[in-house]
C-alpha cells in the first residue's frame, strides 16, 4: 500500500506530498475561477433588475401623474 511505503521513506512521503499539494492548489484554483465567474453573473443580474426596477418605478410615478393631471382637468 501506499501508506506502508510512505510511513518507511522519507522521500517517498516528501515526493507523495508535493503531488497532493499540488492538486489540490489545481482544485483550489479552479474552484476560485468559478467562483469569480459566479461573482460576475450575479453582479450583471443585480444590475439588471436594478435597472428594471428604476424604470418600472418610473413607469408607475409616470402613470400616477398623468392620471392625477389628467382628473384635475
Amino acid at each position: 500500500m501506499t501508506t506502508d511505503i510512505e510511513s518507511q521513506s522519507l522521500e517517498t512521503h516528501v515526493a507523495l506530498c508535493q503531488q497532493r499539494y499540488l492538486t489540490l492548489e489545481r482544485r483550489l484554483s479552479s474552484v476560485e475561477s468559478k467562483v469569480d465567474r459566479l461573482t460576475e453573473v450575479i453582479e450583471s443580474a443585480r444590475t439588471y433588475l436594478l435597472k428594471i426596477a428604476i424604470g418600472s418605478l418610473l413607469s408607475i410615478i409616470t402613470a400616477l401623474a398623468m392620471t392625477v393631471w389628467a382628473i384635475k382637468l
